[in-house]
């Protein structure tokens, strides 16, 4: 029965003012991992973006995650509309009036964008610890101790929190030029965590030549591709991402070649941590490859399968759509994280099963597939081989990496140290 909008727009929004009051789960000394993350509050809200969108949830995931420390340099496409359509944006700020910071740059340059962001935010970090050293003579000693020591968890953001208002009360009675500089410069004190976020356009396509760079430069950088596997925001082209066999525009007949391997291509460089995640599947491993890529000490690579309007069918059902995929082999599940290597472990891990469900099975429930088949039959069954074929040789090639093991490195006493990252990379 339908009632007037005017009197329900006033109850709900006296019952959204009480939900605001309601305090969140104290996280004090509870260790963030992925049984924990889901209580944490999320800095991003009423986006905008189609309903069941699959791009939103890891973006609502990274501000539980990081929260205020988090920044973001964000790819033109849909994540930049339903992200920055101003006057208003759906990330937001919590208790304290602290937020994540979001900035938007072009499709083709995106990773050079990110990448600027983070020396600028290591040299206003190595500017502050330099200040902060020249003045230690004037401060506690504690406080100077605690400000410099390295990031651990969450307690310890909230304690450096703490000096920093400590210090921001003893530099307001220092007139010096120094005690100036170090009172703009303090806030980097507290670790940002960057991430360069963008579509399977931008990043296997037209932005592919800067995230190349960007992941051989051996920088602190996150790279979160959101992978709908064809242009969402522009009208449902083709790309490199999108699977053997899908009907899109520039491929009315059915894709002819497979999908391009990003996170391969990354693996070969041996220093870049790669995930392939799944929220709808496995969250667990979603939330722990964020974890580990944000801990990794240079670039991370996570390619995130995000369900869109575009794959032909209600989203209602993406999660079960999804695992479907991750069952066929069509987006398997793994972590290749460099560390283990270095200890003589197999670097790569997967996390999803052996495909135990039969590719053409998966693509019968989606419209880019079936509209192929509605078209021809034949070469219908023809893509459908291909696409099981290079589901198998995939597998089995993930498979030999997962079972690699690397010898550990020898390292003496007077090995050099390797060389540091050069500014310019």
């Amino acid at each position: 029965m339908s009632e007037p909008l005017a009197a329900h727009r006033e109850i709900e929004r006296a019952a959204f003012a009480y939900f605001e009051t309601i305090p969140s789960v104290p996280l004090d000394g509870l260790k963030i991992d992925k049984r924990t993350a889901a209580l944490r509050l999320p800095l991003f809200e009423f986006s905008g973006a189609c309903a069941g969108c699959g791009e939103t949830p890891y973006l609502r995931l990274l501000t539980q995650l990081y929260g205020d420390r988090l920044v973001i340099a964000n790819a033109t496409g849909c994540s930049s509309i339903f992200g920055g359509n101003l006057p208003t944006t759906p990330y937001t700020t919590d208790a304290h009036g602290r937020g994540p910071a979001w900035a938007n740059s072009l499709f083709e340059d995106n990773a050079e964008f990110g990448l600027g962001m983070r020396l600028a935010l290591d040299i206003h970090a190595g500017q502050a610890r330099a200040l902060l050293t020249r003045l230690a003579p004037r401060l506690p000693g504690v406080l100077v101790e605690g400000l410099l020591s390295p990031p651990r968890d969450d307690a310890w953001i909230a304690a450096q929190r703490d000096r920093l208002a400590e210090l921001a009360t003893l530099l307001a009675r220092d007139p010096s030029p120094e005690a100036r500089a170090l009172a703009d410069l303090a806030q980097h004190l507290v670790p940002r965590s960057l991430w360069i976020v963008g579509g399977d356009g931008w990043a296997y396509d037209i932005g592919y030549g800067g995230l190349d760079h960007v992941l051989a430069s051996h920088r602190k950088v996150n790279i979160l591709v959101l992978d709908t596997e064809v242009y969402s925001n522009t009208g449902g082209q083709q790309s490199k991402a999108t699977p053997l066999g899908a009907a899109a525009k520039f491929a009315a007949a059915g894709k002819a070649t497979g999908k391009k391997d990003l996170g391969l291509i990354a693996m070969s460089y041996g220093h870049i941590y790669v995930a392939a995640v799944a929220l709808h599947t496995k969250s667990a491993q979603t939330v722990q490859a964020f974890l580990e890529a944000e801990r990794h000490p240079g670039p991370s690579l996570i390619i995130a399968h995000s369900p869109c309007i575009a794959h032909g069918y209600d989203l209602v059902h993406a999660p079960s759509e999804q695992k479907r995929a991750v069952d066929s082999g069509m987006w398997p599940l793994y972590r290749f994280d460099p560390h283990r290597a270095a200890a003589g472990e197999a670097p790569l891990v997967l996390d999803s099963r052996p495909p135990h469900l039969d590719v053409a099975d998966y693509m019968a429930n989606e419209t880019r597939f079936g509209m192929v088949k509605l078209r021809s039959p034949e070469h219908y069954q023809e893509l459908v081989c291909a696409a099981r074929e290079a589901v198998r040789q995939r597998w089995s090639l993930y498979e030999q990496l997962a079972h690699l093991h690397m010898p550990a490195p020898t390292v003496s006493p007077t090995s050099p140290e390797p060389p540091k990252p050069d500014d310019h990379d």
